[in-house]
């Protein structure tokens, strides 16, 4: 499942390349304080005057204050300068714009009219620039951070002269390349690129998988391999849910308890990955484990994070996960935990796979007729064969991609990709005068490619790959256009 899970991450980023008491009461409060401490004082003086040895009263212990929050060490800090000085950048003239700063201090205030948030640092205000093209619920979830204590590592972008204070944002347009954030000092909270650009989701549709049912957002694109399912949130937002379920060994696991499996599951999860939090739970009653990992691969530009759950029902081991880069925000860590909170156990396995077949059935109809509809409505124009070069706008779209490596002791691997999305970006260095163009597949990979069309006039392309040690080949055929 891992090496999966990899290759698979890899093509996705090729892909899309994220209660308060009023001023009045609290006086009455502090009155009534005071009042009570004087009349303890005047019975502690009638006390001493009646008893013939006094002995000295206790002092009374202060009321104690709350205990201050777990502080938990941040994760990618490197690239940030921790601000120590703050008169360096309270002034037009201070430190340049645009240098990668970390601030720490309490949320102090929202400003509806800036969308702005006001921290108050140990040396001075600072705003926090929140822009304008955010969802609603980002919003929301900005609003709730007043009041916390929090580290935000963003871009120092000036002076305000609106505020008189400088100002950081965490939202550049290049949040892939830094691990740009807001969050609280126990990471509890954390809010990033990816919740500044999803709105908060409705679980609408019911999904049966495998002995179990969930519901899931309508406005998510599915794609399902083998035993695991994968949602898309759309082409310009990196991060996806995926769910994977595999049925226990009874010879591997005989006389261990569905806690310990879940363990092992979890240690064979975890594997080349770093664990940042693992917490037992419980959902709808079954073995649970909350995990948050992250790892590193050469084939991706970025460090990504995983928000899941492991989960045992009966003899089957499911995993729900939110997949993004660096760290995990409250958008996918709220959607993943309310989709496990509606899992249902189906009836029987058996009326599981019935089901799913009825559903395949109902699916390939609906296909058919939708193919039949198409083809009785296409006009003679796109009947027509298309034949010679491909120009540029042909090719956007999803394809099937099959890949082969050989190694220099001539072994060979072949890996197909379903359903791989080449938009704009990746056809940028496209030359539609001889068809040909270079895409970097990271990690030293280069594929060299030629589009055409093929005899029935789709697009099709073959070429070569190598990294300077190891050689192989590429192709593909275009399975739906984006046009």
């Amino acid at each position: 499942m891992k090496k999966k899970l990899l290759l698979l991450l890899m093509m996705f980023v090729l892909a899309v390349s994220m209660c308060a008491c009023s001023a009045k009461e609290e006086d009455v409060e502090e009155k009534a304080e005071v009042e009570e401490v004087k009349e303890k004082d005047k019975d502690k003086e009638k006390k001493k005057k009646e008893e013939p040895t006094p002995t000295p009263e206790p002092t009374e212990e202060p009321t104690p204050t709350p205990e201050p929050i777990e502080v938990v060490d941040p994760e990618y800090t490197d690239e940030f300068t921790k601000v120590e000085k703050y008169e360096d950048y309270a002034s037009k003239s201070a430190t340049p714009s645009e240098t990668m700063v970390w601030v720490e201090g309490v949320i102090d205030s929202y400003d509806d009219a800036g969308n702005n948030l006001i921290l108050k640092s140990e040396d001075g205000d600072w705003a926090i620039a929140l822009g304008s093209a955010g969802t609603n619920a980002f919003y929301d979830r900005a609003k709730d951070s007043v009041g916390k204590n929090v580290r935000v590592f963003g871009k120092y972008t000036g002076y305000s002269d609106d505020h008189q204070i400088p100002v950081v944002s965490f939202l550049p347009k290049e949040f892939s390349n830094h691990a740009y954030r807001m969050e609280t000092l126990d990471n509890s909270f954390r809010l990033t690129q990816i919740d500044y650009l999803l709105d908060k989701y409705k679980l609408a549709t019911e999904r049966e998988y495998g002995t179990i049912s969930f519901k899931i957002p309508i406005e998510l694109r599915e794609v399902e391999t083998d035993d695991t399912l994968f949602y898309y949130f759309g082409d310009d937002v990196v991060g996806f849910l995926m769910l994977h379920n595999e049925t226990k060994q009874e010879a591997e696991f005989e006389g261990m308890d569905d806690d310990k499996i879940l363990l092992e599951y979890a240690n064979e999860y975890m594997k080349n990955t770093k664990l940042l939090e693992k917490e037992p739970t419980k959902i709808k009653g079954y073995p649970a484990l909350r995990l948050v990992t992250t790892f590193e691969n050469d084939d991706l530009n970025m460090p990504m994070a995983l928000y899941s759950y492991l989960i045992m029902v009966d003899d089957t081991y499911y995993y729900f996960g939110m997949t993004e880069p660096y760290l995990p925000g409250e958008t996918g860590k709220e959607l993943i935990t309310d989709m496990v909170g509606t899992i249902k156990k189906l009836d029987s396995a058996e009326a599981a796979t019935e089901k799913k077949e009825e559903s395949k059935k109902e699916e390939d109809s609906k296909k058919e007729d939708e193919t039949k509809k198409e083809s009785e409505t296409k006009t003679e124009e796109e009947k027509t064969v298309k034949t010679g070069i491909p120009p540029l706008a042909d090719l956007a779209g999803l394809y099937d991609v099959t890949m082969t490596i050989t190694k220099p002791d001539g072994t060979t691997e072949s890996e197909t990709l379903k359903d791989s999305y080449f938009g704009m970006n990746e056809l940028s260095a496209y030359n539609a005068t001889n068809g040909s163009m270079n895409l970097d597949l990271g990690g030293g990979l280069i594929a060299s490619m030629t589009f055409s069309y093929n005899s029935k006039g789709k697009v099709v392309f073959s070429g070569i790959l190598t990294d300077g040690t190891n050689s192989g080949t590429i192709s593909g055929i275009q399975t739906k256009s984006a046009n």
